[in-house]
């Protein structure tokens, strides 16, 4: 017998009419968005959500089942092989620091420490352990469903099985819980991505894209094709995606893990929580089911793509994600340089006729910081302030699922910088860092800028040389010969043909051109020698950490030159402002290191302090560059201001403040002829969209591109149209809803 929730595969549903939602670091609306519900990869909470409405008003995720009950501490997922006098602390900094979130250590809970590890690495120790199976449904089940099923009816029905590395593509869902109930009630979700997959299985993908460069962000994984990273299918085509979808296997966490409330069930959720590192690693295709659905038992609620952003479970399971393996592929990426396979970009889903993705590089940039950290993220037991009431009435505390789970996420860290240390030089100098750097600021509680988020282990040269690996000389040897195809990747780029008269920052392509020179030599004269070399990448990777009292060792005991920057380009206040750590912003200029670089455009796009610093969100370090003199509104290489990058990402505080200190918001156009209104209208940022309108004094009140772009017709269902009608989520038009 079949399901009583499946129906004929061959009747899949009709894909939604057509919206157009945003990119990655949309900010997403609800009556407040802070209650919206919680994610789902997320499971049954029924009667116990229902009894406790009042303090589970924020949501959920299937992993925090029974909250409120005392949990076992999450199994460490990878392991390297112990070898006593082995390099220390996974070459990644030491020792697991005892650390709880606010709530448990003034309640007394404990925390999980892990001391040092000693350990080598073997050619085949990085696979992720499983300790429930990966359970999967055929594609043509998942496609045949009428409503979300239990495991438990699943089962029943023979309709989910273990999955085997020898069978086809698996496509990881994750999504949020609409009702306290039933992960999906309505099926609006499961319509959604019912519709989307159907449209890929057809040949289709590149349509649910709306602009080509997205498409390509996702086909290539990284925008730029200097890396020349393996694609997602070959020659640019559709039919390899459709070919996955129609063989492939679909895990979702309602149907994939126990759902019921014995003992037993119990064990095997907290066994599949174990293992999320393990279904993430071997899906073919992570995808986040978005739409904006209003959650069923808290009217005007809604569940956007904001919301499932601000769950910690759903934060782990795209750190799990962003931190897979990258693969050889055939060919080379440079001279002697093995070409990479990185693992496919997460798709966005917003609508059955619509997704998003975020290449590679902008992921780094843009949303590895540490107001994203896994910990930073809602959690309910921290909502439940980690009491529980037992059956004789009285209260007791519970450890913070924070603390359960830092172990599982160091791992994930320690696996992929271990990985990375295996590889060629060249991918192990300009990708291994980022991970190594950013493990503690991904691993934050606080999302200010604070010295509690840098790593305990680091106090001298040395500890940050054994860190990164920076004491072998054929590195050094290696560096020395990559300065030359820097300084080659800089002139070929468009930035050195800009007119004299260029009005974008830095000025013309001579002058660029000088300045990037005397770059390079500038770096190549510091490596001469190991010592040097070491001083000059570890002062980088300071900043790049955060980590003030090891810049400020750096610069008074080795005479750091915090001139110096990035090799590529990058100054040290560009890159600390992108990420905001004010303190090491603040320490350059009482040094008075950083007036003269106040303003340096980066070498190829020509972007600055005060453009990282609003497109990331950090109006704190808007400010302290404006008490400087910064110059408000510098221009990159494709003619967009700091508005422009603010409005992309959704950042309205940002655009408020730009607009008080005098910064034209209304008349800047980029090359496409794009206002800052116009990408904020794009990517469905709700309140930057009223807010950038409201400035719009013209008679119809439009941007000059959607004059001379708008389709004109009433109740055009285009996505993300700004005419009359448009049902577009979030739009902010005339008769958006």
């Amino acid at each position: 017998m079949g399901c009583t929730t499946s129906k004929p595969a061959a009747k899949v549903p009709m894909p939604l009419r057509g919206n157009n939602p945003g990119p990655p670091t949309e900010v997403g609306y609800s009556a407040d968005p802070s209650e919206a519900g919680g994610s789902a990869s997320s499971a049954w909470f029924g009667g116990l959500f229902k009894s406790k409405a009042s303090k589970y008003m924020k949501g959920h995720h299937w992993a925090e089942n029974d909250v409120g009950e005392e949990r076992r501490i999450a199994n460490v997922p990878w392991k390297p092989s112990e070898s006593p006098g082995g390099a220390k602390g996974a070459s990644q900094g030491g020792s697991i620091p005892k650390e709880v979130c606010q709530p448990c250590e003034s309640s007394g809970a404990s925390a999980a420490t892990i001391g040092p590890t000693d350990f080598t690495i073997g050619p085949t120790d990085f696979e992720f352990n499983c300790t429930f199976p990966m359970m999967v449904m055929n594609m043509s089940t998942f496609m045949g469903l009428r409503r979300m099923a239990s495991y438990e009816d699943m089962i029943k029905d023979k309709l989910v099985f273990e999955w085997k590395p020898d069978m086809g593509k698996v496509f990881f869902l994750s999504h949020q819980w609409t009702s306290f109930d039933h992960p999906d009630p309505e099926g609006e979700q499961l319509e959604v991505v019912q519709g989307f997959l159907a449209k890929v299985g057809e040949g289709k993908i590149k349509s649910l894209f709306a602009t080509k460069e997205e498409w390509l962000a996702f086909h290539y994984k990284e925008t730029s094709s200097m890396f020349k990273f393996e694609e997602v299918t070959e020659e640019d085509t559709e039919e390899e995606m459709a070919s996955d979808v129609n063989g492939g296997y679909v895990w979702l966490d309602y149907a994939s893990v126990p759902q019921s409330m014995d003992e037993a069930a119990e064990e095997q959720r907290l066994r599949a929580i174990d293992s999320i590192p393990f279904y993430v690693d071997h899906s073919t295709c992570f995808l986040a089911i978005v739409p904006t659905v209003e959650h069923k038992d808290l009217k005007g609620t809604y569940c956007t793509y904001n919301s499932w952003r601000e769950r910690g479970w759903c934060r782990l399971e795209t750190q799990v994600h962003e931190l897979r393996l990258f693969k050889d592929a055939e060919g080379e990426m440079f001279p002697g340089v093995p070409r990479l396979n990185l693992p496919r970009r997460p798709l966005i889903v917003h609508s059955a006729t619509y997704a998003t993705t975020y290449d590679f590089m902008d992921n780094f940039y843009m949303n590895w910081q540490r107001k994203n950290s896994v910990f930073t993220g809602e959690f309910a037991c921290c909502r439940l302030g980690h009491k529980r009431t037992k059956t004789a009435g009285e209260i007791a505390t519970v450890t913070c699922d924070k603390t359960r789970i830092r172990p599982l996420v160091r791992a994930l860290f320690e696996r992929k910088n271990a990985h990375m240390a295996r590889m060629h030089p060249f991918v192990k100098n300009l990708f291994r860092w980022r991970y190594v750097s950013h493990m503690d600021i991904m691993m934050s509680d606080y999302s200010e800028d604070t010295a509690h988020s840098n790593d305990p282990d680091m106090n001298s040269l040395d500890d940050m040389v054994r860190k990164y690996q920076y004491g072998e000389m054929d590195l050094l040897l290696f560096f020395s010969d990559f300065l030359p195809m820097m300084r080659l990747m800089i002139i070929s780029s468009p930035s050195v043909n800009e007119p004299d008269d260029s009005p974008v920052a830095g000025g013309g392509g001579a002058a660029i051109l000088t300045q990037a020179n005397a770059w390079v030599d500038k770096w190549a004269k510091a490596c001469e020698t190991l010592e040097g070399f070491q001083v000059a990448h570890m002062t980088s990777m300071a900043v790049a950490e955060g980590n003030l009292g090891m810049l400020e060792k750096l610069h008074k005991e080795h005479n750091a030159d915090l001139t110096l920057g990035f090799p590529w380009g990058i100054t040290l206040l560009d890159f600390a402002a992108g990420k905001g750590h004010t303190r090491i912003i603040d320490y350059l200029f009482r040094q008075n290191l950083a007036m003269d670089v106040i303003d340096k455009p980066s070498f190829r796009e020509r972007i600055t302090a005060i453009d990282r610093a609003c497109k990331s969100g950090f109006v704190e370090v808007v400010d302290m560059l404006v008490e400087r003199g910064v110059k408000l509104s510098p221009m990159r290489l494709n003619r967009q201001v700091p508005a422009h990058g603010a409005a992309i990402m959704g950042h309205t505080h940002v655009l408020r403040r730009l607009h008080e200190l005098g910064a034209d918001l209304v008349h800047a156009y980029d090359v496409k002829g794009k206002s800052p209104l116009d990408y904020a209208k794009y990517y469905c940022h709700k309140e930057a969209t009223e807010f950038l309108r409201s400035l719009h004094t013209s008679e119809d009140g439009l941007t000059r591109y959607e004059r001379t772009e708008s389709c004109g017709s009433a109740g055009c269902g285009s996505a993300g149209c700004g005419s009359a009608g448009c049902g577009s989520a979030g739009c902010g038009s005339a008769g958006s809803p």
